[in-house]
């Protein structure tokens, strides 16, 4: 009986240590469901998670919040997180990479709403490249 007590308690403990989220899943999460004031409210911990790290997953992060700076009005943030992305991207991908280009489109773009259009054309002439 006191055996089947502590295995029962062992695989409680194990289900719910399986069912928490990740920050980065959470934050995938959200943003797939377009809350990007929960994106937002995220911004510290992934910044702080994500700083210093040159993967995809960090990239996706950077994206994350830009876009989510952008939904809000707020392009300047938006601009340094792209920047960020494309700096990440740009070391792990070739020219030409579907995900390389959209990070470089999306940066163009953010300039672009933030009346940075010299800029916003001189990150879109890398798409011609």
């Amino acid at each position: 009986m006191k055996g089947t007590l502590i295995t029962c308690f062992c695989f409680l403990i194990f289900v719910s240590q399986a069912q928490k989220k990740t920050l980065y899943e959470e934050v995938s999460f959200l943003y797939e469901q377009e809350k990007y004031d929960e994106c937002l409210r995220l911004e510290p911990s992934l910044l702080t998670w994500a700083t210093g790290r040159t993967d995809t997953l960090a990239a996706n992060v950077y994206s994350y919040l830009a876009d989510a700076h952008l939904n809000k009005g707020t392009s300047e943030k938006a601009i340094l997180f792209f920047d960020n992305e494309v700096t990440i991207r740009e070391k792990l991908l070739p020219d030409g990479a579907v995900d390389y280009s959209n990070a470089l489109f999306n940066l163009s773009f953010a300039c672009l709403e933030a009346n940075e259009y010299e800029r916003g054309k001189e990150v879109g002439k890398k798409l011609l490249l």
